[in-house]
């Protein structure tokens, strides 16, 4: 179970128009709810193994790579993800954070641990 938080570019993180794959939100379409995808599939940032060593290691925690695909489970709707970016709150706690288009387009499920999103791993980069 993870908490599902969002990300947008010029948000209070300073977030910017591009992932750590290096490609930006010229290369994305968006769904519906104005969050991103890249063919077809939620473009995510996640606990990466590339900033280990900025933000350490926790034993029995998943990490991803760029290109790991998934299946979130959100309000009851299955979606699939990819991992493009990395995202440093989510080296402490279970987050995933989805890539959105705007601040209306935010989306924040499992605060406090309430309605939880579930992720499961279907396409693992080696």
């Amino acid at each position: 179970k993870y908490r599902l938080t969002s990300y947008y570019p010029g948000d209070e993180c300073a977030s910017g128009h591009c992932t750590g794959t290096g490609l930006c939100t010229d290369d994305f379409q968006t769904n519906e709810y104005g969050w991103y995808t890249y063919k077809g599939k939620l473009v995510l940032a996640a606990a990466t193994t590339y900033l280990q060593n900025k933000f350490g290691v926790k034993e029995n925690k998943l990490y991803f790579k760029y290109y790991d695909e998934v299946v979130l489970t959100i309000d009851g709707v299955e979606y699939e993800g990819i991992v493009l970016d990395t995202c440093g709150a989510c080296y402490k706690n279970e987050i995933v954070d989805l890539y959105v288009s705007n601040k209306e387009s935010v989306v924040d499920r499992g605060y406090k641990g309430k309605n939880m999103i579930s992720m499961e791993v279907v396409n693992k980069k080696q």
